[in-house]
């Protein structure tokens, strides 16, 4: 049987549920919640247009695959940045041509390819919440390769 398994071909299937999306629990984690520090102006080839203050700082970012609007918020607690994440799960459990979901750990993520064609990433890291919406799947993973939180 032991066999069996070790020629079991998996692919990239295995890391992509065992690991966070992007590596995002890898990153450091950002000096201060100011906008300054949360929304850089530009990262990689995406330009921030004019950063709004509210519930976070939020932003769009505009590269040539697409624009990714981004919210950065900081909570009063893990907890609460995680129960961000799970809302935003809810919102994500129909129309989906791909989901990645886990709500239960720090870094808690949640990225999603909808059916037309748009995608998002949501994720915490310790009391931060980031929510990443794009246009399309290539500008997420552009911006999100380069995002560095």
């Amino acid at each position: 049987m032991g066999e069996f398994f070790a020629n079991l071909d998996l692919g990239g299937f295995v890391e992509q549920v065992l690991s966070e999306p992007y590596g995002v629990g890898e990153r450091p984690l950002p000096a201060s919640a100011g906008v300054q520090d949360l929304l850089p102006v530009e990262v990689s080839g995406f330009r921030r247009g004019n950063p709004v203050s509210g519930n976070g700082q939020s932003a769009i970012y505009s590269g040539e695959s697409g624009n990714v609007r981004v919210r950065a918020v900081w909570t009063s607690s893990v907890g609460q940045a995680q129960a961000q994440v799970e809302a935003v799960g809810q919102q994500t459990e129909s129309g989906t041509t791909e989901r990645l979901y886990n709500p239960d750990q720090d870094p808690s993520y949640v990225r999603a390819v909808f059916t037309n064609g748009q995608a998002r990433m949501a994720y915490s890291r310790q009391n931060y919440f980031f929510d990443m919406q794009a246009d399309n799947r290539a500008a997420l993973d552009a911006f999100m390769n380069a995002f560095p939180y």
